[in-house]
């Protein structure tokens, strides 16, 4: 029986043998026209890592794949669904949401009138829609698929909401949002980790204590994850269709000298004024209102380094190689372990600017670094770090936790490949901050 097209919205896609029946009386034409022409719901990127270049492919095909200024809009919304779907809103803490926010003014909500930002109505989050994504390498060459509508080998993001800021607190002792200050302190079974605008972001507690933090907001609130941070990389790698974000939008903060939290840390909300616009700011020698935004999600890199949720990395001596190890069920995340974690890959051994991705890295997506000789400009454009070439022999085995996007005096460095894979699991310095999300 033929089915509606609406009837694939429920079901794998697979438009290999489906046809569309062709009868024009008029031209004296009978036939079937392939409906993978008719309806094709993917789009997305190829990078060859050798030459590094860029192709746009599926139904973006035929738009160009240079670097887009900081406002353009290379391929129209109406072709980029699944980033178009992105929008800003307020959540409280139930898991409802309160309102949507003005997609050209965050400090508005969708009507017009003024949003409250400063979590008295809830959580200012970004969501990012339910879609489907592939990552495969072919002949030497990394794509980079979504669709808004089930495709058959296809994996599903479910969707959620990932904090527009870097996470701020909300103390329980004061019953108040409140700065943070590069000393951390929070008290772990009662404060709770926010995102709101107008306040320092929180650093200097440890990935675990961050996980509770989150989670003290209650059910579906969760420390930013692989999941949800794999799926906005993707879909920025797509639009923008290039890996080198720091040219494609802004530097961000990044460019101090020296690293003193009270001097490069300012209060989030730095973006609210553009919306769901991607902008940013970034000054010779650092600025404090330094900020780099993709559709409305601030400062994704630069500013604090972000803990990594469900990402564990394990060397081990025996085997010369460090190993990822993945994990998407938020009940089974934990420090130093594999136990339902999927080992997805190795990781490049030395320090240095990425040059190469991870290989068909299975369902739990992600993009790591598998080798270094890139540049600040060239391949990834970021910086890996990792601990296996300073281990002392005789380690054995060695756990490391994961965080992401370098911080405000660490230059061209920073990205959003930008990984730091050399932290213990105890480790809580000023450099190391957070974000929340929430599935």
């Amino acid at each position: 029986m033929a089915k509606k097209i609406s009837e694939y919205d429920e079901e794998s896609l697979d438009l290999t043998n489906q046809f569309l029946l062709i009868d024009d009386t008029s031209q004296n034409k009978f036939g079937k026209l392939p409906l993978s022409r008719v309806f094709d719901p993917a789009y997305g990127i190829e990078w060859d890592p050798s030459a590094d270049t860029y192709t746009r492919l599926g139904r973006i095909a035929g738009y160009a794949a240079g670097t887009p200024t900081a406002k353009g809009a290379v391929v129209p919304d109406d072709l980029l669904p699944v980033q178009a779907g992105m929008f800003g809103c307020v959540v409280n803490d139930a898991k409802e949401m309160q309102y949507r926010l003005s997609a050209t003014n965050h400090a508005n909500k969708e009507d017009g009138n003024a949003a409250t930002l400063t979590g008295a109505d809830g959580q200012v989050m970004i969501r990012v829609p339910r879609h489907w994504w592939l990552q495969e390498y072919v002949g030497g060459k990394h794509r980079f698929w979504v669709s808004p509508y089930p495709v058959k080998g296809y994996h599903e993001f479910t969707g959620g909401y990932i904090g527009k800021y870097g996470a701020t607190m909300y103390d329980d002792g004061t019953s108040d949002y409140v700065d943070g200050d590069g000393n951390g302190g929070a008290d772990i079974a009662n404060d709770v980790l926010a995102s709101v605008s107008g306040k320092k972001p929180w650093s200097s507690e440890d990935r675990a204590d961050f996980r509770t933090l989150a989670e003290n907001r209650g059910t579906g609130w969760h420390l930013l994850d692989n999941r949800i941070y794999s799926a906005v990389v993707r879909l920025m790698i797509i639009e923008l269709a290039t890996l080198n974000m720091q040219a494609a939008i802004s530097e961000g903060n990044s460019k101090f000298a020296s690293w003193v939290f009270a001097t490069c840390i300012g209060a989030t909300g730095k973006s609210n004024a553009d919306g769901e616009t991607s902008n940013g700011q970034s000054t010779a020698g650092g600025n404090i209102g330094d900020y780099v935004s993709y559709r409305g999600i601030e400062d994704i890199f630069g500013n604090l380094y972000q803990f990594l949720d469900g990402v564990n990395v394990k060397n081990v001596e025996a085997d010369l190689a460090s190993y990822l190890w993945l994990c998407n069920e938020h009940a089974n995340y934990a420090d130093d372990v594999e136990t339902n974690y999927t080992k997805s890959g190795e990781l490049a051994l030395l320090d240095g600017y990425g040059a190469n991705l991870i290989q068909n890295i299975n369902d739990k997506g992600g993009l790591y670094t598998s080798a270094v000789g890139g540049s600040s400009t060239t391949k990834l454009t970021d910086y890996y770090y990792q601990a296996y070439s300073v281990l002392a022999p005789g380690y054995v085995t060695d756990w490391r936790v994961v965080l992401v996007g370098g911080h405000a005096n660490f230059g061209a460095k920073v990205g959003v490949f930008c990984v730091y894979a050399y932290s213990g699991s105890s480790n809580a310095v000023s450099i190391f901050g957070a974000r929340l999300c929430l599935f």
